[in-house]
Protein backbone atom coordinates (compact mmCIF):
# COMPACT_ATOMS: atom_id res chain seq x y z
CA UNK A 1 0.00 0.00 0.00
CA UNK A 2 1.33 3.31 -1.19
CA UNK A 3 1.47 6.36 1.17
CA UNK A 4 -1.25 8.03 -0.57
CA UNK A 5 -3.39 4.90 -0.37
CA UNK A 6 -2.80 4.85 3.50
CA UNK A 7 -3.75 8.27 3.77
CA UNK A 8 -7.05 7.74 2.22
CA UNK A 9 -7.87 5.18 3.94
CA UNK A 10 -7.47 7.56 7.23
CA UNK A 11 -9.44 10.11 5.69
CA UNK A 12 -11.99 7.45 4.87
CA UNK A 13 -11.75 6.47 8.79
CA UNK A 14 -11.71 10.06 10.23
CA UNK A 15 -15.44 10.68 8.66
CA UNK A 16 -16.34 7.72 10.17
CA UNK A 17 -16.61 5.39 6.69
CA UNK A 18 -14.75 2.06 8.23
CA UNK A 19 -14.07 0.71 5.00
CA UNK A 20 -10.44 2.31 4.88
CA UNK A 21 -10.23 0.26 8.30
CA UNK A 22 -11.32 -3.00 6.33
CA UNK A 23 -8.29 -2.02 3.45
CA UNK A 24 -6.08 -1.64 6.61
CA UNK A 25 -6.68 -4.28 8.34
CA UNK A 26 -6.88 -7.11 5.19
CA UNK A 27 -3.30 -5.32 3.80
CA UNK A 28 -1.43 -4.98 7.21
CA UNK A 29 -3.05 -7.24 10.18
CA UNK A 30 -1.66 -10.53 9.17
CA UNK A 31 2.09 -8.72 9.45
CA UNK A 32 1.42 -6.48 12.67
CA UNK A 33 0.44 -9.69 14.25
CA UNK A 34 3.72 -12.06 12.81
CA UNK A 35 6.09 -8.62 14.32
CA UNK A 36 4.29 -8.71 17.82
CA UNK A 37 4.86 -12.87 17.86
CA UNK A 38 8.51 -12.09 16.70
CA UNK A 39 8.70 -9.89 19.80
CA UNK A 40 6.71 -11.51 22.29
CA UNK A 41 6.76 -15.38 21.43
CA UNK A 42 2.87 -15.78 22.25
CA UNK A 43 0.16 -16.13 19.50
CA UNK A 44 -2.73 -14.78 21.73
CA UNK A 45 -0.52 -11.74 23.41
CA UNK A 46 0.38 -10.87 19.11
CA UNK A 47 -3.50 -11.09 18.36
CA UNK A 48 -3.79 -8.77 21.31
CA UNK A 49 -1.00 -6.46 19.94
CA UNK A 50 -2.31 -6.36 16.50
CA UNK A 51 -5.95 -5.33 17.79
CA UNK A 52 -4.30 -2.78 19.77
CA UNK A 53 -2.64 -1.29 16.62
CA UNK A 54 -5.98 -1.46 14.88
CA UNK A 55 -7.47 0.66 17.84
CA UNK A 56 -4.58 3.20 17.59
CA UNK A 57 -4.79 3.48 13.82
CA UNK A 58 -8.61 4.72 14.41
CA UNK A 59 -6.98 6.97 17.07
CA UNK A 60 -4.48 8.59 14.80
CA UNK A 61 -6.97 8.89 12.20
CA UNK A 62 -9.48 10.83 13.83
CA UNK A 63 -6.79 12.89 15.57
CA UNK A 64 -4.88 14.08 12.34
CA UNK A 65 -5.89 15.71 9.17
CA UNK A 66 -2.85 15.55 7.03
CA UNK A 67 -0.83 12.72 8.89
CA UNK A 68 2.82 13.02 7.45
CA UNK A 69 3.42 9.19 6.83
CA UNK A 70 6.33 8.31 4.64
CA UNK A 71 7.28 4.71 5.07
CA UNK A 72 3.40 2.92 5.78
CA UNK A 73 5.22 -0.80 6.78
CA UNK A 74 7.47 1.05 8.98
CA UNK A 75 5.10 3.11 10.59
CA UNK A 76 3.09 0.40 11.26
CA UNK A 77 5.94 -1.57 12.21
CA UNK A 78 6.87 0.95 15.10
CA UNK A 79 3.65 1.44 16.67
CA UNK A 80 3.81 -2.78 16.81
CA UNK A 81 6.75 -2.37 19.13
CA UNK A 82 5.34 0.97 21.15
CA UNK A 83 1.99 -1.30 21.79
CA UNK A 84 4.42 -4.26 22.68
CA UNK A 85 6.34 -2.17 25.33
CA UNK A 86 3.47 -0.17 26.72
CA UNK A 87 2.03 -3.85 27.38
CA UNK A 88 5.10 -5.40 29.11
CA UNK A 89 5.19 -2.16 31.16
CA UNK A 90 1.00 -2.57 31.98
CA UNK A 91 2.12 -6.60 32.83
CA UNK A 92 5.00 -4.82 35.11
CA UNK A 93 2.90 -2.58 36.40
CA UNK A 94 0.08 -5.07 37.10
CA UNK A 95 2.72 -7.46 39.38
CA UNK A 96 2.52 -4.67 41.84
CA UNK A 97 -0.96 -5.11 41.94
CA UNK A 98 -0.76 -8.63 43.11
CA UNK A 99 1.37 -7.57 45.76
CA UNK A 100 -1.68 -5.70 47.19
CA UNK A 101 -1.94 -8.97 49.61
CA UNK A 102 0.79 -7.99 51.73
CA UNK A 103 0.14 -4.16 52.20
CA UNK A 104 -3.60 -4.31 51.62
CA UNK A 105 -6.64 -2.23 52.58
CA UNK A 106 -8.30 -3.11 55.91
CA UNK A 107 -5.30 -5.14 56.87
CA UNK A 108 -6.33 -8.39 54.28
CA UNK A 109 -3.75 -10.40 53.67
CA UNK A 110 -5.26 -12.15 50.94
CA UNK A 111 -4.41 -11.50 47.44
CA UNK A 112 -7.87 -12.20 46.32
CA UNK A 113 -9.53 -10.38 49.21
CA UNK A 114 -7.39 -7.02 48.32
CA UNK A 115 -8.31 -7.46 44.73
CA UNK A 116 -11.86 -7.32 45.93
CA UNK A 117 -11.16 -4.45 48.17
CA UNK A 118 -9.67 -2.35 45.66
CA UNK A 119 -12.14 -3.37 43.18
CA UNK A 120 -15.04 -1.97 45.84
CA UNK A 121 -13.26 0.74 46.30
CA UNK A 122 -13.06 1.64 42.66
CA UNK A 123 -16.93 0.84 42.07
CA UNK A 124 -17.26 3.38 44.69
CA UNK A 125 -16.18 6.06 42.43
CA UNK A 126 -18.12 8.34 39.73
CA UNK A 127 -17.54 6.83 36.66
CA UNK A 128 -15.45 10.06 35.13
CA UNK A 129 -13.03 9.14 38.04
CA UNK A 130 -13.07 4.97 38.02
CA UNK A 131 -12.11 5.87 34.28
CA UNK A 132 -8.95 8.22 35.33
CA UNK A 133 -8.55 6.09 38.52
CA UNK A 134 -8.11 2.75 35.98
CA UNK A 135 -6.02 4.18 33.16
CA UNK A 136 -3.83 5.95 35.73
CA UNK A 137 -3.56 3.20 38.39
CA UNK A 138 -4.08 -0.16 36.26
CA UNK A 139 -2.85 0.65 32.96
CA UNK A 140 -0.18 3.07 33.93
CA UNK A 141 -1.06 5.56 31.33
CA UNK A 142 0.35 9.02 31.55
CA UNK A 143 -1.77 12.13 33.03
CA UNK A 144 -0.74 13.75 29.71
CA UNK A 145 -2.24 10.57 27.41
CA UNK A 146 -5.17 10.35 29.68
CA UNK A 147 -5.97 14.24 29.26
CA UNK A 148 -6.10 13.90 25.37
CA UNK A 149 -7.65 10.70 25.67
CA UNK A 150 -10.60 12.06 27.21
CA UNK A 151 -10.47 15.64 25.91
CA UNK A 152 -10.09 17.69 28.88
CA UNK A 153 -7.17 19.65 30.52
CA UNK A 154 -3.86 17.91 32.31
CA UNK A 155 -4.82 20.23 35.57
CA UNK A 156 -8.66 18.86 35.23
CA UNK A 157 -6.83 15.19 35.15
CA UNK A 158 -4.31 16.03 38.13
CA UNK A 159 -7.46 17.56 40.03
CA UNK A 160 -9.59 14.73 39.68
CA UNK A 161 -6.35 12.06 40.69
CA UNK A 162 -6.27 13.90 44.22
CA UNK A 163 -9.69 13.65 44.61
CA UNK A 164 -9.44 10.00 44.22
CA UNK A 165 -6.54 10.15 46.04
CA UNK A 166 -8.63 11.18 49.11
CA UNK A 167 -11.47 8.68 47.96
CA UNK A 168 -9.16 5.97 47.72
CA UNK A 169 -7.58 6.54 51.39
CA UNK A 170 -11.42 7.12 53.07
CA UNK A 171 -12.82 3.52 51.67
CA UNK A 172 -9.84 2.01 52.37
CA UNK A 173 -9.06 3.00 55.95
Amino acid sequence: MTKEEFGECLDKIRHDDMSGLEVIYGCYYKKMKLDALYLVRNKADSEDIASRVIMKIISFAKAHDKPNITNVSAYLNKMVRNVTWDMFNQRKNLVSLEKLGETSCNGYGDEADARMTVWAALKKLSAPEAKVAIMFYIYDIKITDIAEELHMPVGTVKWRLSEIRKKLALYCS
